[in-house]
């Protein structure tokens, strides 16, 4: 829901841009605002919570396999790689989690990252 919210503010925007520079930026804008979704999950993720907003309702964060926050460059690897297999497979990579021990997928393999459940403050 949040990416949806702030797609269709660049796409308003970016719009506005295309048709003020006659179409010369469009190929650019456009460009970027394929990169709204990476950039909202790589910055949420390597942020202070590690975790995307959607992820704190169900008190999740992703972690590195040492226990600490993932890095920017560790969480762009796990977002572009979970974009791109999720992409190529038509979501069925994602059965991968079913078949280890920690239910970690493909991509948090590949970024040596895993997801964990946070207990609530109390």
């Amino acid at each position: 829901m949040f990416i949806g919210i702030i797609a269709v503010g660049a796409w308003i925007v970016f719009a506005l841009l295309t048709v003020l520079s006659f179409g010369l930026l469009a190929p650019v804008l456009w460009f970027l605002f394929g990169l709204i979704p990476l950039a909202y999950h790589t910055l949420l993720l390597s942020g202070r919570h590690s975790a995307t907003f959607g992820m704190r309702c169900f008190d999740l964060e992703l972690r590195s396999v040492t226990g600490e926050r993932p890095s920017f460059f560790q969480a762009l690897i796990q977002t572009a790689l979970f974009y791109v297999t999720v992409g190529m497979t038509g979501s069925l990579i994602l059965l991968v989690a079913l078949f280890n021990r920690r239910w970690r997928t493909l991509h948090d393999f590949l970024a040596g990252t895993v997801m964990v459940r946070t207990l609530p403050a109390p």
